[in-house]
């Protein structure tokens, strides 16, 4: 009696440990992630996320190198959802604050400037205009160069704001009509993996459009920057709400084309970012713009901050 009872203990013990080695994956994060965070997963932007929503406390910048990291400054004790691409981990990890810098306005042209964007050795993320010239073979090359690329959508704007007809999304437009161009032009540009808009301060203010843009951008799979060419904006409150990681512009970095005020500009991002955890700033392709780059690198990816690409940022809550 005592040796069966011993042989049922034995064969207990090795389904258990069978068991605990045939985890699925969420099991096992599950393990390594600490109570104060539950983690799920989620695609966007064609990358595997992990999404953990961890308590911090005010002011508190936070980082975590088991897998559970996030960063983000908090006013008051809240939960945050934060996001972190594995695909992103061996060339992203969050130390400091988060400087993000997004160019818009690339597929115009093809000259020096442009190339020196591209070879650019810093975590810049691209945004392109869909259906130019030079549109796909530019997300093409900043892909291959190892940047982030973003689909620089055309959107209506409050006033008068010519070209780009055939890809631009109108607050006339029904859902399933703007579907369809925003798929056309994934389509074009398959290297995307957000979408920011641009001009658009009619459309990021309409609710009803920004849903059905939401539902389209879930579908794909990309996340989505608000340039934020309206304070009646409510583009990353609606796309939060319909599953869309989320990101917006804190400030533009050349609306001023001067050496000298972009270089100002992009000292006032890094402040913005040791205040917050991260700051977005959206550039044009300038030479000015490029050269103030090209000069603020060094310092821009310091000990104490660096460069990060958007993807990095993107939230499904506030």
């Amino acid at each position: 009696m005592i040796n069966l009872h011993k042989s049922v203990c034995r064969a207990l013990a090795i389904i258990i440990v069978i068991m605990l080695f045939q985890q699925p994956d969420t099991a096992l994060a599950a393990s390594v992630c600490p109570p104060d965070s539950s983690p799920a997963f989620r695609s966007v932007g064609g990358r595997r996320f992990d999404i953990t929503t961890v308590t911090l406390l005010a002011g508190q910048l936070f980082s975590r190198g088991d897998g559970c990291d996030t960063y983000k400054h908090v006013s008051g004790l809240e939960q945050v959802v934060a996001l972190k691409s594995a695909a992103m981990t061996d060339l992203f990890q969050p130390v400091g604050a988060a400087v993000v810098i997004v160019i818009d306005d690339f597929g115009y042209r093809n000259d020096w400037v442009v190339e020196g964007f591209i070879k650019l050795d810093a975590a810049v993320t691209l945004a392109v205009i869909p259906g130019r010239q030079f549109s796909s073979g530019t997300a093409e090359r900043a892909h291959e160069h190892g940047h982030e690329v973003l689909l620089h959508m055309p959107m209506q704007a409050l006033g008068p704001a010519p070209g780009e007809a055939e890809y631009r999304l109108t607050t006339a437009m029904s859902a399933s009509e703007i579907k369809q161009r925003v798929r056309r032009a994934i389509s074009e540009m398959p290297q995307a993996v957000g979408m920011n808009n641009h001009q658009g301060s009619a459309v990021t203010g309409d609710e009803r459009v920004i849903s059905a843009l939401a539902d389209e951008l879930y579908r794909q799979d990309l996340f989505f920057l608000d340039s934020v060419t309206t304070a009646q904006s409510v583009a990353v409150s609606t796309m939060r709400a319909g599953g869309v990681a989320a990101a917006r512009r804190d400030l533009f970095l050349d609306n001023i084309d001067d050496l000298h005020y972009i270089l100002a500009q992009l000292d006032l991002l890094v402040e913005m970012a040791y205040e917050y955890g991260y700051a977005v700033g959206i550039g044009h392709v300038r030479p000015n713009t490029l050269l103030a780059l090209q000069q603020a690198l060094p310092q821009l990816n310091s000990s104490s901050q660096r460069l990060a690409p958007l993807s990095s940022v993107v939230r499904l809550t506030p």
